[in-house]
């Protein structure tokens, strides 16, 4: 867009006119301000940190290092984590004189010294105890005054004191008293008012001295007078106030002093007059109070005036103030407004004591970050402290883009800070606030890209705005109104990265863009349309990072080549939103990612190596990368700064407790000058530095013990290096606190200790900063301590304590050398003891090796004794068999003369003898009236499912009378317990003993064990009966079935061909025989077929029948059954064993079945025959055969057949081909009887 200048003319003027009448109004698009101050962060200690009170009037810093806060209610040290705290005591002599602390002092002998509202204190560290000096009127060489006001020390070493209404006071060491200086009314060169406020000594060794109401003084050592300055309200050149409350003598040699009510002065020796520094109203840069309390000079030369309104740096160059006031919205603001003591500690941080807010601390010197932020209470401030973009111009200008603020420019040059903010009313202002990116290109024409106000330039000549936006009317237009970032390339073009809408690259001649775009259907089209970060590299490659991933575009082929993260390729990009680039020497590119660290991509191998938290990165939500020009880049992300060192893969991560503006930074708000200056913002504001100077804290910290411990409870916080604790050896639980007195940041202080002596090696403490030790033994011990500050500058010499345990007096030499007398007198006796206990010993050890080697066996015969039973369980033994062989274990196992099982009848509730063990001579009568013979109480009793055991039957049977025991004439012990059947009580195990005895529970368990498989046993009796019983009906039905239907089918077939059989042999009475003879075969098949189901239904017929006729029986069913001649063959006559008999009959009879199924033979042939004491069962057959090896274990049949010949020793052959029948035989080996 064209610019205007006569609107820029009248808007100049229309400025210029309003800022004359000072209504401070923005018109147009221009903002004028000072520039933008550097933000200091204060950090505080107050009494929710432990500090004893809020109101501190002094600080100072010892020799060893501990921190000194001097407060109206007790004296403070610090040493970076805690407080210990000294106040008067009533009941202590030597506790501090007043916790009212105005003034400390450590002089050059380690003394402190402690003025307090009640007189002078010198802490005695031998014994952590204070000496008391006081103000006595009828003592000239006491002190002057009891209210101490003021501590100073000379070059020569004498100590000063002021006190209120005391005048000042000289400090005798050789005497131990004081030589009084007060005001004489008479004497015009004596001290001008006894109410003395401040001392200061200068470098001519001239001794300042401050009072409320005489102004200021200057005493001559040699001469021993003074002079006084006054305040003079005709000489404007005079002291502005005779209230001197500090006077200080800077690095330069100007002498300052602060007054009261008049503001600060600067006093010219040699024409002895002050200049003026007062606060003025409408001035910013003026002090900020006119009382002022306290004057100090830091490190790096700047100047400081605490005033009751606030804290300021004098710039004394321009004569000016910063001023640092408290805000109660900002935690990091000063404390309060009331400044009484400033003081710089060794490693460089200001501490500031105030009125009400306790202590802050600044650490300007050590903080490696500069800060700039929007600030509500200065002129000269940022817009808005959300940062998005950065840039430079030639100029040296410093562009910042916020979030709501719109456009600021930094101008160091000027001291000013514009900001250009959009304007609905004026086309020519920026379109918008929100920005995005800057860029400033070949030209020096500053490029702004805003979200929802498309792509700005600025005219330079009229400062106003020319827009390229977004227009549904024109396709050559910005592809979208939400701008991302900026870039141009080699060739002077700018392109455009575009929130949503991919890429525009800008032809400058005709302000028209050529879009980029993705297309789902090209591969080499861009990878994602939400452009974040555009990047050209040295072969003129472009470098498009997207959410979606990134793409490299080659110009001269117009061609994407896409990578994206593959979750199936750990070597792929880690993440797909990608925030920055930058190519190394080598030419391989660093890519940072947002969720997925920081990759390394290799162009050659093109794989991805990925760097995030466990590496050593803070965040994996990475925002810029910016390389300096050693090549090490600087990362922001979600959690701080990272300084990254490429060739040593080492990470530094910064926080805001380096002074950054928060851990949370922006994407894209990162740039780098010209002079190699780094800016990056966030959140909170932006962070400039130059890398090569952001240096670790190099100060040593000083390192301390600063509490020792018994048993947990605090016995010294005073222990001084080399000194030598003494212990008893019943101090087994000691411990030790300590400290590395560098306060910059303390929690970060790392810490590692050994107690050489007892340690092997130094014990690596990280941040905790203790140690303890438990049953120490006696001796010497060194124990030692080293500390790091918090950027791991070591102290490597450390802290050290030497530690004496006095041993017990069994570990002395004297107790060692009378037990040796001992030892050596008592030794025979000893020996002659103790081999005649070893022979004690060794024969009580037989006889408990016998007794657990009986035990043992025992255990032993139980548990083969149960093995068998459960073996028996598990087998075909019948119910007489099992139980008798309980009975057996029973008796053997607990040593009982008798042992019964009896059973309870479910009927008629008779018991019942099922086994019994003994040489008894019971009638059967007696038997059969079992209950009588046991008796009612041991019959109720396991009936109600109770065990009895009694060690004495005589005993029971004198009490009861024979007649409930009958049994029990010729026993004396019963063990007696309950036999469950079937989920109830079903009878009982009795045990009879010939003697009396106690039965352990051990033998009452056994016996219920027993009991239990005795059940067992019945129940599987039970059990084995009942599937007999099943089995017969399962077989009877079956057999009726096969019954009615093989006879009824042939039987059926005979009455068919007998009704045709006349009309037959009419007709042809050859074919008549023919049917004769079948009708013959069909008979005899089924009478043979009605035999053998007779013998299943009768299977004892099955033994009394001689194995040839049931063969025979077996063939003529079968070929009556099938049509299938049998050929039958039997050779011998023998008897076999029942079991093998019905086994051979078995197979024989299953073979003939799986002919019938499977064989397709039209002629079957079965053997039997007895060779050499052998058996043989051969069935053959014509059929169609099969493959033996092809055929599965089992198929056919053939697996039962095999399992019934093992069954009784015998071998089964198998022998068959396809197309050429099948021989099974079967050979058996055993006795034979001839028939």
């Amino acid at each position: 867009m064209p610019s205007k200048p006569k609107q820029s003319i009248l808007r100049f003027i229309q400025w210029a006119v309003i800022a004359s009448l000072s209504l401070g109004l923005t018109l147009g698009v221009v903002t004028p301000v000072k520039a933008v101050a550097e933000v200091v962060r204060f950090e505080r200690l107050t009494s929710d940190q432990g500090l004893s009170q809020s109101w501190v009037r002094t600080i100072l810093q010892d020799w060893q290092g501990y921190l000194w806060f001097g407060t109206e209610y007790g004296l403070n040290r610090y040493d970076g984590y805690e407080f210990e705290i000294y106040r008067h005591d009533l009941e202590d002599p030597d506790s501090l004189a007043d916790s009212n602390v105005i003034a400390l002092l450590e002089d050059t002998n380690h003394r402190l010294w402690v003025g307090t509202l009640n007189g002078l204190d010198r802490l005695d560290r031998d014994g952590n105890r204070f000496v008391h000096y006081h103000s006595d009127a009828y003592d000239p060489n006491s002190l002057g005054g009891m209210e101490i006001s003021v501590l100073y020390q000379d070059r020569q070493g004498v100590l000063w004191v002021g006190t209120e209404d005391g005048g000042l006071s000289r400090y005798n060491a050789a005497t131990d008293n004081f030589t009084r200086f007060q005001f004489a009314s008479a004497d015009p060169t004596s001290l001008s008012n006894n109410d003395v406020l401040s001392i200061f000594e200068d470098h001519n060794g001239i001794l300042w001295v401050g009072t409320a109401l005489g102004g200021l003084n200057a005493l001559d050592p040699n001469t021993g007078k003074f002079t006084r300055y006054r305040a003079n309200s005709k000489d404007s050149a005079s002291l502005s106030s005779d209230a001197v409350r500090a006077i200080y003598e800077d690095s330069l040699g100007n002498l300052w002093v602060g007054t009261d009510t008049g503001g600060l002065n600067l006093f010219d020796r040699k024409a002895n007059t002050f200049t003026h520094y007062r606060y003025q109203v409408d001035d910013a840069y003026s002090l900020s109070g006119d009382e002022v309390r306290v004057i100090y000079e830091d490190r790096s030369g700047e100047l400081w005036v605490g005033t009751k309104a606030g804290l300021n740096r004098m710039d004394r160059n321009l004569g000016r103030f910063i001023r640092y006031r408290h805000d109660p919205s900002d935690p990091y603001s000063i404390s309060s407004d009331s400044i009484w003591s400033l003081y710089e500690d060794r490693g460089g941080i200001l501490w500031i004591g105030t009125g009400g807010g306790g202590v802050s601390k600044y650490a300007g010197s050590l903080q490696k970050f500069t800060l700039h932020q929007y600030r509500p209470d200065q002129t000269a401030t940022l817009s808005d402290n959300d940062i998005l973009a950065i840039t430079e111009d030639r100029q040296g200008r410093l562009w910042v883009g916020t979030h709501f603020g719109g456009l600021d420019r930094l101008d160091d040059v000027e001291n000013d800070v514009r900001v250009f903010r959009h304007n609905p009313h004026d086309s020519t202002s920026i379109a918008g606030d929100d920005v995005r990116a800057l860029l400033v290109d070949h030209t020096g024409r500053l490029w702004v890209g805003l979200n929802r106000g498309g792509l700005d330039y600025l005219d330079p000549y009229s400062d106003d705005f020319v827009h390229l936006a977004n227009s549904a009317d024109d396709p050559a237009g910005l592809g979208e109104d939400r701008v991302a970032t900026l870039f141009e390339d080699r060739d002077e073009t700018l392109w455009v990265g575009l929130w949503t809408q991919g890429l525009d690259r800008l032809d400058s001649a005709s302000k028209t863009f050529t879009h980029f775009r993705h297309d789902p259907a090209d591969s080499n089209s861009l990878v994602d349309d939400r452009v974040r970060v555009i990047y050209q590299d040295k072969e003129g490659l472009f470098w498009i990072g997207t959410y979606g991933g990134f793409s490299i575009w080659d110009s001269g082929e117009n061609l994407f080549t896409n990578y994206s993260n593959d979750p199936n390729n750990p070597d792929s990009l880690s993440n797909d939103i990608v925030r920055a680039f930058h190519e190394d020497a080598s030419g391989n590119m660093w890519i940072a990612t947002y969720g997925g660290g920081l990759n390394y991509f290799d162009r050659k191998t093109q794989k991805f190596s990925h760097y995030t938290i466990k590496n050593g990165l803070p965040s994996d939500a990475l925002y810029s990368l910016l390389a300096d020009e050693t090549g090490e880049m600087w990362i922001s992300s979600n959690s701080g700064l990272t300084h990254f060192d490429p060739k040593r893969i080492s990470f530094r991560n910064y926080t805001t407790k380096d002074g950054l503006q928060g851990d949370e930074f922006n994407g894209g708000s990162a740039f780098r000058n010209a002079e190699g200056e780094m800016f990056f913002g966030g959140i909170n504001g932006f962070n400039s530095f130059y890398p090569q100077q952001v240096a670790d804290n190099s100060s040593v910290p000083p390192v301390v013990i600063t509490a020792f411990r018994k048993f947990n409870k605090t016995v010294r916080t005073d222990l001084q290096p080399g000194e030598t604790i003494e212990l008893d050896y019943t101090d087994n639980f000691i411990s030790f606190d300590f400290a590395a007195l560098d306060y910059y940041a303390p929690l970060r202080n790392q810490y590692t200790y050994m107690l050489e002596g007892f340690d092997r090696q130094w014990v690596a403490a990280g941040t905790r900063r203790y140690a303890s030790y438990t049953n120490l033994r006696g001796g010497d011990y060194v124990f030692r301590v080293r500390g790091s500050n918090s950027d791991g500058i070591w102290n490597v010499d450390g802290f050290s304590v030497n530690i004496h345990i006095t041993p017990p007096f069994w570990e002395r030499w004297w107790f060692f050398g009378m037990i040796a007398v001992v030892l050596a007198g008592g030794a025979f006796g000893a020996y002659r003891m103790r081999v005649q206990e070893i022979k004690d010993r060794n024969r009580s050890l037989e006889v408990q090796v016998r007794e657990r080697t009986m035990e043992i066996e025992r255990r032993q015969l139980v548990a083969e004794g149960l093995r068998k039973i459960i073996s028996m369980l598990n087998s075909n033994y019948s119910l007489s068999e099992s139980l008798d062989t309980i009975l057996v274990q029973a008796a053997q196992f607990t040593g009982a003369c008798c042992a019964y099982i009896f059973q309870t009848c479910e009927d008629c509730g008779d018991l019942a003898v099922l086994a019994l063990k003994e040489d008894h001579n019971l009638s059967d009568e007696a038997l059969r009236n079992w209950k009588g013979f046991i008796g009612d109480e041991v019959t109720n009793n396991l009936i109600r499912g109770q065990s009895m055991a009694v060690s004495d039957l005589s005993a029971l049977r004198a009490e009861t009378g024979e007649s409930q025991y009958p049994y029990a004439v010729n026993h004396n012990a019963l063990l007696a317990v309950p036999l469950p059947v079937s989920g109830k009580v079903g009878g009982g195990l009795i045990l009879l003993f010939e003697k009396t005895r106690n039965l352990t529970q051990e033998e009452i368990n056994l016996a219920t064990t027993l009991a239990d498989q005795a059940s067992l046993a019945i129940a599987n009796a039970q059990l084995r009966a009942q599937a007999e019983q099943n089995a017969i009906a399962a077989e009877r039905s079956r057999l009726a079935r096969d019954l009615h239907d093989a006879v009824t089918q042939t039987l059926f077939t005979t009455s068919l061909i007998a009704d045709v059989l006349p009309r037959i042999w009419e007709r042809n009475p050859e074919e008549g025989r023919k049917r004769l003879e079948q009708i013959r075969q069909l008979t005899r098949g089924a009478l043979a077929e009605m035999r053998t189901l007779l013998l299943e239904l009768r299977p004892a017929s099955l033994t009394e029948t001689n194995l040839a006729d049931l063969v025979r029986q077996l063939s003529l069913a079968f070929t009556g059954r099938t049509q299938i001649p049998v050929e039958v063959s039997v050779e011998g006559n023998f008897v076999l064993p029942p079991d093998v008999q019905v086994t051979l009959y078995r197979i024989a009879q299953e073979l003939l079945n799986n002919v019938a199924k499977h064989a397709q033979a039209t002629q079957v042939s079965v053997k039997l025959s007895e060779v050499n004491g052998q058996i043989l069962l051969q069935v053959c057959d014509n059929g169609k055969g099969f493959d033996i090896e092809a055929v599965p274990s089992g198929h056919m049949g053939l697996g039962i057949i095999r399992e019934r010949a093992t069954s009784v020793g015998a071998t089964l052959d198998v022998e068959s081909r396809p197309g050429d029948g099948t021989r099974v035989a079967v050979y058996w080996d055993g006795i034979i009887q001839e028939s």
